[in-house]
């Protein structure tokens, strides 16, 4: 008998300092972990009359999905309200642990709870609206629909009423697993029950392959193949980590300030030769390079244009439409004085402009203009902006 006792109370502590692991720990959203996509959604079940006497309603739940999950009560009632951690059925969850709050106004009252869990560690005040819990098993759980908590509520008047899982105040709304140290997973869905007002039930959407991407600053993102083609990444196939994945940042055409044209790794063109870095694959013949020794039509944040050197324009903050058929200032090219917010480059002096009436303007007259191109996912390095020719006839 007193093995039995300590053998439980070394489960009690395992669970209990798993718990205060998680809570040091950090969410990172560049790492998926084996719960990505989960939802945590809110059941009631009428059919259970709630009893003073009975001390745990979890193993009363029926067979309940996200799907057929009751979102909607009627009348003053008290209720028996399942909090339920649901997944797609394709997937296999491992959870041990999990974190969130509840929001309701207050003519809510919640007068019984408990946890499905072996262990909690709550905040004072839970569960009232605005605190949250964190809970773990001593064994994963691995079913598609997992039985976190119940409630016994009910309206107490004022009209309708609807009560929502939120994030816990300060470990947010994650699953954890049972590696080591513990991954932690953003819950995709917070659900909410409503009393004479329909809920929501946030179920888990179809399962998009995702695996390693390299982005062109070398950095390694996991991302669906289609996400990773956006950001002019190269993906590495589904299910692929990154942490097997070696990636490299991406070669292409890059303008120097003489406006030579070199082919270099998109760090090597900015941090070491102060260029811009036209894109991935890009060759240098023909060069993308604006000709600065040209002479056109160069515009200027106040909205002005003067017919000078495309070097001379690039030293003094300009926009350089270059060799173009027109190339004259009247009627005057370019676009209106630049807002606040949009910046100089970080590349010598050139102005970059972002807004669409300079990218429209470019493109009536064929002229070459600088543009920012977004590279998403960036996350250590700060990349300059990009060159490119826009035509008449595809405006960027």
């Amino acid at each position: 008998m007193k093995s039995t006792s300590v053998r439980g109370e070394r489960v009690a502590l395992r669970s209990v300092v798993f718990l205060v692991l998680i809570a040091l720990l950090h969410f990172d959203s560049g790492w998926a972990g084996v719960n990505q996509g989960g939802a945590l959604i809110l059941h009631a079940d009428p059919s259970l009359e709630f009893t003073t006497t009975r001390l745990d309603y979890c193993p009363e739940l029926g067979t309940v999905d996200c799907a057929s999950a009751a979102t909607e009560v009627s009348g003053g009632e008290t209720v028996v309200v399942f909090a339920l951690a649901t997944f797609r059925a394709d997937v296999s969850p491992r959870v041990r642990a999990v974190s969130f709050g509840l929001r309701y106004p207050q003519n809510l009252r919640v007068i019984a709870h408990r946890a499905c869990a072996d262990f909690e560690i709550c905040q004072a005040g839970w569960p009232r609206s605005g605190y949250g819990t964190a809970l773990s098993w001593s064994a994963v759980q691995t079913q598609p629909t997992i039985p976190v908590y119940w409630f016994a509520m009910y309206n107490a008047g004022g009209g309708s009423a609807l009560v929502e899982i939120v994030a816990h105040g300060a470990q947010g709304a994650t699953f954890a697993d049972d590696t080591t140290p513990a991954t932690l997973d953003r819950i995709e869905g917070l659900g909410s029950l409503g009393f004479d007002r329909p809920g929501a039930t946030p179920c888990p959407g179809p399962s998009i392959p995702s695996g390693a991407c390299c982005l062109v600053s070398g950095d390694c993102e996991f991302l669906s193949e289609e996400e990773c083609t956006a950001v002019s990444g190269i993906y590495h196939g589904n299910s692929v980590s990154c942490e097997t994945t070696f990636c490299t940042p991406a070669v292409g055409a890059c303008c120097l300030p003489s406006g030579v044209c070199q082919v270099l790794n998109i760090i090597a063109c900015s941090e070491a030769h102060g260029g811009i870095w036209i894109g991935r694959d890009i060759p240098c013949a023909p060069s993308p390079c604006p000709d600065f020794e040209l002479t056109g039509a160069c515009c200027f944040p106040s909205g002005a244009c003067t017919w000078i050197s495309g070097r001379e324009c690039r030293e003094q903050d300009g926009l350089f439409f270059g060799n173009v058929e027109y190339g004259a200032c009247d009627p005057n090219p370019c676009p209106s004085p630049r807002p606040s917010g949009h910046a100089a480059s970080s590349v010598g002096s050139a102005w970059f402009s972002t807004g669409m009436t300079a990218s429209s303007k470019a493109a009536s007259r064929g002229a070459t203009w600088f543009s920012a191109i977004p590279v998403p996912a960036l996350k250590r390095r700060s990349v300059p902006v990009a060159l490119r020719t826009v035509r008449a006839s595809s405006p960027p």
